[in-house]
């Protein structure tokens, strides 16, 4: 991968925030973030080298809610992360979505809400969505069918988790646009770090294994998930089978 020389310190310091896109998606052209992908660069190694200012303080204020992320003094963006799904799609494509970088006590703690895509050519795009279209999404599944990469499941900010439901996404992988997908029946639940795959037969994504978030506001827990579950695809309606 060829690796640019790194911006000036001015560059860094206006650009090295995570932020929320403006459009579905938005086409993302920023220095900083495509030379942290290029240069593998960590959030501690930019803060000591650019002389950015500490976050402490403020992550000791707003903890693994995702306020942190928007503050100007927030965490740095970076492509180090847990939790990132990785598809390679037969054009040559590898897409890689969202995840976190460490945890709620890492002053760079921060769950993203991105598309970043490696192409031929030595290529990179990143692809920003609202907060209301892709929230930020960790631990989740990314199947790809026809068209479209369906995106299940998520850990989540403690403050954007929604126990009982189970957060189901499409990507339109030639548009790149990503929607919501209102399901029914029984959910299995806020799922995260489990394991999805299509079956052809029943035109159905089945999820097990993993874990659901139990409880609410700070009363959170979490509990394996219990048996097999399928996402119809032609009525977007959840059994369980098993």
């Amino acid at each position: 991968m060829n690796i640019p020389a790194a911006p000036d310190r001015g560059t860094v310091a206006a650009t090295c925030r995570p932020r929320y896109g403006t459009g579905n998606p938005e086409a993302v052209a920023n220095p900083y973030w495509e030379w942290a992908i290029r240069a593998e660069m960590d959030p501690y190694t930019a803060r000591q080298a650019f002389k950015l200012p500490s976050s402490a303080s403020v992550h000791r204020r707003h903890g693994a809610r995702h306020a942190y992320r928007d503050d100007e003094n927030g965490p740095v963006w970076t492509f180090a992360r847990f939790g990132m799904s990785e598809t390679d799609l037969a054009d040559g494509r590898r897409l890689c979505i969202a995840g976190e970088h460490e945890d709620w006590y890492d002053p760079d703690f921060c769950i993203y809400n991105d598309v970043i895509i490696f192409g031929p050519d030595d290529v990179i795009a990143i692809y920003a969505y609202p907060l209301d279209v892709f929230p930020p999404t960790d631990f989740h599944s990314a199947t790809q069918v026809a068209g479209s990469l369906f995106l299940i499941g998520s850990v989540g900010y403690v403050d954007l988790r929604r126990p009982g439901t189970t957060p189901v996404h499409a990507l339109d992988l030639e548009t790149m646009a990503i929607s919501r997908i209102a399901t029914s029946g029984p959910e299995p639940g806020w799922i995260g770090h489990h394991d999805a795959e299509y079956i052809a037969s029943d035109n159905a994504i089945v999820v097990s294994g993993g874990r659901v978030c139990l409880g609410e506001g700070e009363n959170q827990s979490f509990a394996p998930l219990e048996g097999h579950h399928a996402l119809s695809l032609e009525t977007m309606t959840w059994s369980r089978i098993g």
